[in-house]
Order: structure tokens, then C-alpha cells, then sequence
């Protein structure tokens, strides 16, 4: 079986994330019957209560077939686009993601409050987690979360902007906003100025991420900072990933910062 071209396969991938699964697979079931391309995918489109656009992907897909891959059988095709509905469900359980807003209310968006999803991940921790704060002030509903999490047995570390090191730029410790027991208790670490890179006129960089990662299967990024303006007044937008590629990617970075001492211990 020779390989099917690029230009179908594309076109192929555009069915697939565009078709219900049940119209889908009558598609494939109907390919696996058949021999080459059809002259007309009307057949194909009987019964199967398609839109006009999942009418024109199927279309699409057909026309690419005859022009470029006249010879591949129907049998040939219909395992392709199987196997690429199995591969994308797979991706989909593997990677989810949901944005997370504080601001203004505006009818009919459906996001979470920032406040609210990030609660909710500190509460399903059930291992690790890794804080990023530039910023750290009045949020009781985070720490208490953060306590749970200590009740559970949840390893917590911080990476936070020190008040000394930012020269200014932050004027209360973010670890303390999070509460003495979690300070005492978290592993902490900072920036320290000698690590930051400078420019030529000596002005040197900000720790200015802000994320949580859990368990090393979900990360949370936001342009909010730890505070009761971020979490209740400012106009703030991230997103709540769950994926273990991704989120375990910036696990391992924070502890590689660590080992090679670019982040040092408080």
C-alpha cells in the first residue's frame, strides 16, 4: 500500500475534527465497502444529517481523493480516518483546556473566576505543587486551599519575587501572604539579582510569571497576580491546561532552575 498524499491526509484531518462521531463513522463504514473515491459524496452524506460546512469538508476530502490518490481504495482510506479519530480522541483525553477570567461580568461568556478555578485545582492536588508568584497579598480563599492541601500530605513549593532582590518593585513578601504555616512549611525560593540577566545599561529582569502546577497533569497561567485585585477587581485572563506533557514540561523547568541553582532556596 502506497502512502497517501499530504493533501489528503489534511483533508482528512479536516473532516474528522469537523464530524460528529456517529456521522463519521457512517462515512467510514460506507468507504470500507467500496473501492476507489465516488464520483459524488452524496451517498455518503444519506441519512447522516450533515451541515453544509461537514457537507463541504466531505466534499473536500472526496475531490482531493479523485485529483490526487485516484487509486487508493476505499478500505484504504476508511482505516485512515479511523485511525485519526482514535488518535484525536486520545488527544483530547490527554489535553483539556478551559480559560479562567476575572473581570467585568459580560452576559453569556461561561468562564470560570480566576479565583474560583484556581481553588478548585489547589483542592484536587493530591502529590505536588509548584506556586509562581510575582505578587502575593489578602487571598484567604487560596490560602486555605493551600492548608488543605498541607492536611493531605501535598508537597508545596513556592517561587516567589523576595522583597529585598526586587529592589522595590514588590513591597510585601509573597510567601507571608500565603500564611506562616505554609511559609514554614513550603519549600521557597527566589531569584537572586546575580542570576538575572541585565542589559547594557544594568537594568536586570523581573520574576514575572505567575502560574500552579499540580500534580505535574495541570498547570495554571495567568497574567494574575496573587492579590485581592487580581482575584476580585482587575480584568485578568488565563487559562486551566490539564495535560501531563505540558504541565510535567514546567515542572521539570522549575526544578531544573533549581538544581542548577538559578533559583535559590529562601
Amino acid at each position: 500500500m502506497s502512502a497517501l498524499p499530504a493533501a489528503l491526509l489534511d483533508a482528512m484531518s479536516t473532516l474528522v475534527r469537523q464530524l460528529p462521531p456517529l456521522a463519521l463513522g457512517n462515512v467510514v463504514d460506507q468507504l470500507a465497502l467500496g473501492a476507489g473515491a465516488p464520483e459524488t459524496p452524496g451517498r455518503l452524506m444519506a441519512g447522516g444529517g450533515l451541515s453544509a460546512r461537514n457537507q463541504e469538508a466531505l466534499a473536500a476530502m472526496m475531490h482531493v481523493w479523485r485529483r490526487d490518490a485516484p487509486l487508493a481504495q476505499g478500505h484504504t482510506v476508511a482505516c485512515a480516518l479511523h485511525a485519526m479519530a482514535w488518535q484525536d480522541d486520545a488527544a483530547r483525553s490527554r489535553l483539556s483546556a478551559e480559560l479562567v477570567w476575572t473581570g467585568p461580568e459580560v452576559l453569556g461568556h461561561g468562564l470560570r473566576s480566576t479565583e474560583q478555578r484556581l481553588i478548585e485545582l489547589l483542592d484536587s492536588a493530591a502529590h505536588s505543587v509548584w506556586v509562581v508568584a510575582f505578587a502575593a497579598y489578602r487571598i484567604p480563599g487560596i490560602a486555605a486551599a493551600l492548608e488543605r492541601a498541607l492536611d493531605r500530605g501535598v508537597r508545596l513549593a513556592f517561587v516567589v519575587e523576595d522583597v529585598d532582590e526586587s529592589q522595590g518593585r514588590v513591597s510585601f513578601d509573597p510567601i507571608l501572604a500565603f500564611g506562616s504555616r505554609i511559609a514554614n512549611v513550603a519549600r521557597v525560593y527566589a531569584w537572586p539579582l546575580d542570576r538575572r540577566p541585565r542589559d547594557a545599561r544594568g537594568r536586570y529582569g523581573t520574576l514575572h510569571a505567575k502560574c500552579v502546577v499540580a500534580d505535574g497533569t495541570a498547570i495554571f497561567v495567568s497574567s494574575a497576580n496573587f492579590t485581592e485585585y487580581a482575584m476580585n477587581l482587575n480584568l485578568e485572563l488565563g487559562a486551566m491546561i490539564k495535560s501531563a506533557d505540558l504541565a510535567g514540561q514546567a515542572e521539570r523547568l522549575l526544578e531544573r532552575l533549581v538544581a542548577e541553582n538559578v533559583l535559590t532556596k529562601v
